[in-house]
């Protein structure tokens, strides 16, 4: 009758002694319980496949069985593999049969809970972190795919072997033995940023998050190390905090702007040049530097955004303090990682400076070009190879040859004996050097 009642039902269905001993079993409890099969079954307690931790299981669903009692229990089930469920389960007291042993059965059907073994060992094989636990003394017993791909050995080659040994550079060695021996001890869980060592021997930066591993009557038995690789995003944030150096210490003033003309970055050589610091200016109209009377600056910053290049350009900026300061400008695009352009820089330097020393040095070329040209004796200028680099009107006079024609020509060939000219030329510029 029991095998007839046990092949009536699909849900998991156990039969018990009064004892809480198993007698028979279907193939979904089997399944249900991970017992390699009903055989293996047969004669195990109750409490075999119970959560120790689980009093209502205990108290509630094991009385049921010894009373012969019918009711309704939440069984934590706790699977020869290591899984767990939660099952609504049936005390269902069955007559007894010709040799008087009285029997119950349980019917069980399953409300939450998942095979723990199974589910850790997915979510740790598919997540994107590489996952290593070790035992306590850091040798490694688990290695995910994760791991695999960010250090380059396979789990074969890391399980057994020390992870100090294995991914941890001689300069971090110090600070992984001291945290492995406090999550030994109990302590963390540590949450830190560290280098660690591919097997090729390049070092990669991770975040890691370690923590000590505890089975289910708490004892502490493992350590467990999720590492997150930063590499790319720490080498993009060294990158931002070099090209910040070098923007702030420019002699050049450097402006970010953003595509909707608003100021988004000042550096110290702005400040200088125009008097706003960059509290002031950021978030403010770039046209609020263009004086009054002059072209729109949203006309080329247009330009720019499109990607085209309008140049080294002269332009008007007005200060804070209502100078005007003339500058020589350069727009550069700024793009994306995908190439679209989002926002531009404008890289000015003052040109006063630049246009006074120009004229003054004009001027002074011009006085001394007077001198020459006025002087009553005949001047020319050689090089090396006695070309002439220019003349006065004294010496086109003195040899009848027109400035024009005596420039880029042969100076010995002015004289009725060049070779002495040229020896005397050579001589006079061997005593100067």
């Amino acid at each position: 009758m029991i095998q007839a009642v046990l092949e009536a039902t699909s849900d998991p269905a156990v039969v018990f002694t009064r004892e809480a001993n198993v007698i028979d079993a279907n193939a979904a409890a089997a399944a249900a319980l991970e017992a390699e099969s009903v055989e293996e079954m047969r004669g195990s307690a109750f409490e075999a496949f119970t959560v120790p931790e689980d009093k209502n299981s205990l108290e509630v669903g094991k009385k049921l069985l010894l009373d012969g009692e019918r009711g309704e229990f939440i069984w934590a089930v706790a699977g020869k593999k290591g899984g767990w469920r939660r099952l609504k389960s049936r005390v269902l007291p069955l007559p007894r049969g010709p040799a008087e042993v009285g029997a119950s059965m349980i019917i069980a059907q399953q409300i939450s809970g998942f095979n723990n073994g199974e589910l850790l060992a997915s979510i740790v094989g598919s997540a994107h972190d590489a996952i290593v636990a070790c035992e306590l003394d850091g040798t490694i017993v688990g290695w995910n795919p994760a791991a695999e791909r960010l250090f380059g050995f396979t789990s074969a080659e890391a399980v057994g072997k020390n992870v100090v040994d294995l991914i941890i550079p001689p300069q971090c060695r110090d600070q992984a033995l001291e945290t492995i021996g406090r999550v030994a001890r109990g302590e963390g869980p540590f949450y830190f940023d560290a280098q660690r060592q591919k097997e090729d021997g390049t070092l990669r930066d991770v975040s890691v998050s370690a923590f000590g591993v505890r089975d289910q009557a708490g004892r502490l038995v493992g350590i467990a190390a999720i590492l997150h690789d930063v590499t790319e995003s720490r080498r993009a944030e060294r990158k931002q905090a070099f090209l910040a150096a070098i923007v702030e210490s420019s002699q050049t003033a450097l402006i970010g702007i953003t595509a909707d003309r608003k100021i988004a970055s000042w550096n110290r050589a702005a400040e200088s040049a125009y008097g706003y610091s960059a509290e002031e200016i950021v978030g403010q109209p770039f046209n609020l530097l263009v004086p009054e009377g002059e072209p729109d600056a949203s006309k080329v910053i247009a330009r720019v955004l499109r990607g085209e290049a309008p140049g080294l350009h002269e332009a008007k900026r007005r200060c804070k303090d209502g100078r005007i300061a003339l500058v020589s400008v350069t727009e550069s695009p700024i793009r994306d990682k995908a190439g679209n352009i989002f926002a531009l820089a404008s890289s000015e330097r003052s040109i006063l400076e630049e246009t006074r020393l120009r004229q003054e040095l004009q001027q002074a070329h011009a006085y001394a070009r007077a001198q020459v040209e006025s002087s009553i004796d005949a001047m020319v200028t050689i090089d090396q190879n006695l070309v002439i680099l220019d003349v006065n009107e004294q010496m086109a006079r003195l040899t009848g040859v027109p400035k024009a024609m005596l420039i880029g020509s042969r100076f010995d060939r002015c004289f009725t004996e060049p070779e002495r000219a040229a020896a005397g030329v050579r001589t006079a510029i061997k005593r100067a050097l």
